[in-house]
């Protein structure tokens, strides 16, 4: 499962890096895509062996997966009013 997740966190980035071209990145997309890759080592690390309840794997891998592409797309939220 960690490998699936993984899989997404790199094409997520691969996306961002292609369709979002633009000369100066901003330290925030650097500091979400080095804590993304923190948090699959230490999920990769300590991961429940099997996850029982749909809660848990919403919680360990859903939640972390929507905020990374919240932070590197923030264009689809539309409550964001820096973008308004």
């Amino acid at each position: 499962m960690v490998a699936i997740i993984i899989v997404v966190v790199l094409v997520l980035i691969g996306f961002y890096f292609y369709f979002m071209r633009v000369e100066v990145i901003e330290k925030c997309i650097y500091i979400a895509i080095s804590m993304m890759a923190l948090y699959l080592v230490a999920y990769w690390v300590f991961a429940p062996n099997e996850v029982t309840s749909s809660r848990r794997a919403y919680l360990f891998e859903v939640i972390p997966a929507v905020s990374f592409v919240a932070i590197l797309y923030p264009q689809f939220n539309r409550f964001c009013r820096k973008l308004r």
